[in-house]
């Protein structure tokens, strides 16, 4: 058996808290694994992880956590900081939880919000609610955001065409299309800043206002949108035919 110290120190609470952390939640490994793995993996995928909602979610907890130190008067404001950022599955769910494309906002701006809320509500739930698995909870919660912080943050059609810098690419003999993982790929790559996958899912449902406050009438079918989709969807070509129906509903 490991014995037990007569006194705990903040250096056993750390080291308990990010190297040698085991527990049944979720992703209750060494904390210092699952960031280096994570890291890893952003590192490997880094054009279609969503870091932002990480960052911004980590940033939130650090400071949230140290502004209820200083209002609590706690001796040491880290061990907070440490606390609520490693506790539970909170480190696990930033990097691997967190980032699902199919859950999360399209929109850089949308990721951030989305980051920040999920900070906050996680503080909030472990500190008010005494529940350490507070993280999960919040990501639950923070879900049913995204199509509302959808909306934020969309970039500014413009009729005027922007080149954008493309990935390196190889042709295929066969392509395979699978379901969007909202990656938010297509957005950036637009050469007039539309959303081709917010496009592609007001034609599909025949929402002739969404798809003119959208501008689709700006597409001018250079491909880009296709050419980045990691799903190979036909994002060209539903905005082409969204643009014809336009016109049709215009006339």
């Amino acid at each position: 058996a490991v014995p037990v110290p007569a006194t705990i120190t903040s250096s056993d609470v750390f080291w308990v808290l990010i190297v040698q952390k085991f527990h049944g939640w979720i992703g209750g490994a060494s904390s210092l694994a699952v960031i280096i793995v994570g890291i890893g993996l952003f590192a490997a995928c880094r054009r279609y992880i969503k870091w932002r909602i990480t960052a911004s979610y980590l940033v939130a907890i650090a400071l949230f956590a140290y502004i209820l130190s200083l209002v609590y008067g706690d001796g040491d404001p880290l061990l907070r900081v440490v606390f609520h950022m490693f506790v539970g599955s909170s480190i696990f769910l930033a990097f691997f939880m967190a980032t699902d494309p199919a859950t999360t906002p399209l929109t850089h701006m949308g990721q951030v919000i989305f980051g920040v809320g999920l900070g906050v509500l996680t503080i909030l739930i472990q500190t008010y609610m005494n529940f350490f698995g507070g993280s999960i909870l919040a990501l639950v919660i923070m879900n049913l955001t995204s199509p509302v912080l959808d909306g934020i943050g969309i970039q500014k059609p413009t009729e005027e065409k922007v080149e954008k810098k493309l990935p390196k690419g190889k042709p295929f003999e066969t392509v395979k299309t699978v379901q969007c993982m909202r990656c938010g790929a297509c957005m950036v790559a637009c050469c007039h800043n539309l959303s081709p996958i917010l496009i592609k899912e007001a034609f599909e449902k025949g929402k002739t206002k969404t798809l003119k406050a959208l501008r689709a009438d700006f597409c001018d079918g250079c491909g880009n949108c296709s050419f980045v989709c990691p799903a190979r969807i036909d994002l060209k070509g539903f905005t082409l035919r969204a643009k014809a129906s336009l016109r049709i509903a215009k006339n």
